[in-house]
């Protein structure tokens, strides 16, 4: 086991020897319960995936996928018709 000095909030410092004294245990053993519980909750956190929102099919052909974002933008606003 390691030992190691850190400097704690003053009044996170009180919150936890209350539970000290309310659990009868070590502010060792309310730290490292606590630092344990940060750790396995952050492990279990998976990486959020976008779903997939395709829409169509592998034979739908989307008549807008030849043009490139400038012509699209004038398309929108009018500027030039669809070919």
């Amino acid at each position: 086991m390691a030992k190691t000095t850190i400097e704690i909030d003053d009044e996170l410092l009180r919150l936890a020897k209350r539970i000290c004294k309310e659990t009868g245990r070590s502010l060792q053993a309310v730290i490292e319960e606590a630092l344990r519980a940060l750790l396995v909750s952050k492990q279990k956190r998976s990486r959020y995936r976008l779903p997939d929102l395709s829409v169509g099919s592998e034979s739908f052909h989307d008549q807008l996928e030849k043009y490139s974002w400038p012509e699209l933008r004038d398309i929108i606003y009018g500027d030039e018709e669809l070919r």
